[in-house]
């Protein structure tokens, strides 16, 4: 008889011991409408100014600030540091990003202390890969690696994670030779445009489209680039990065 109380309790005990094991893997998380808007204002950047950007992200980090506690409030302020870094870079000088790229990464790094979050790991990922666009070349030889190794830790906790198997294929296409890979780059790109093997949405698929208007210039194929810069600007057809690649 006490041999099988000591069974069922090491049973329980095993089992509670699972559920906190994957209860600290997170998987991909919502974000609230008003992170979306920002993304897609942020990319439909053609005839807003850096004010209205600013204005904009303050009174989005008031709101995440108001509502969200805890890793939830870290996760979305870094993805608006994100977004808001890359249109600060992009307006102004691509150094001016840094800051916002920089916080987001110790916000990333506090949730990873106590949470394998895939979108953390996601947000560390490509806010390195903005960082190495201007900072010094000690910096993206030291951090540039960890873009796989953090997209691939995203992907280990949530393997139809579109977003990060396209980070995962970033080093193929925006690295300079001999570490490249265009055809690779592109066969991954496809793979993920055309089936259904990664979740995505319409962010992702743009974002997948201009590294392909990117891969495409490097290879000077003009006839796929303009189709590409096409395909991304029907998701965000103000989008002056494209727009300037067809005039």
């Amino acid at each position: 008889m006490k041999t099988t109380k000591k069974i069922i309790t090491s049973i329980i005990m095993l089992m509670l011991f699972a559920s906190i094991g994957f209860a600290q893997k997170s998987l991909t998380i919502n974000f609230p409408e008003s992170l979306i808007k920002f993304r897609d204002d942020s990319m439909n950047n053609a005839n807003k100014s850096l004010d209205y950007y600013t204005s904009a992200y303050d009174k989005l980090v008031k709101e995440i600030n108001s509502i969200y506690k805890g890793n939830e409030q870290e996760i979305l302020l870094a993805r608006s540091e994100y977004f808001m870094g890359r249109i600060v870079g992009f307006k102004g000088e691509r150094k001016d990003g840094e800051p916002y790229f920089d916080s987001a990464i110790e916000r990333c790094k506090k949730i990873l202390k106590s949470e394998e979050m895939a979108e953390a790991y996601l947000v560390y990922a490509e806010c390195i890969s903005q960082n190495c666009t201007s900072k010094n070349k000690m910096y993206a030889l030291s951090n540039g690696p960890k873009i796989k190794t953090f997209s691939q830790k995203a992907l280990d906790i949530d393997s139809k994670y579109g977003a990060a198997k396209h980070a995962y294929n970033l080093q193929n296409i925006y690295t300079p030779a001999p570490f490249n890979n265009y055809e690779e780059g592109i066969q991954c790109l496809e793979e993920l445009l055309f089936t259904d093997k990664y979740r995505k949405d319409n962010f992702d698929i743009f974002m997948m489209c201009t590294s392909m208007v990117y891969v495409y210039q490097q290879k000077n194929n003009n006839e796929q680039t303009q189709y590409w810069a096409k395909k991304g600007l029907e998701i965000y057809p103000e989008n002056q990065f494209l727009l300037d690649i067809l005039k």
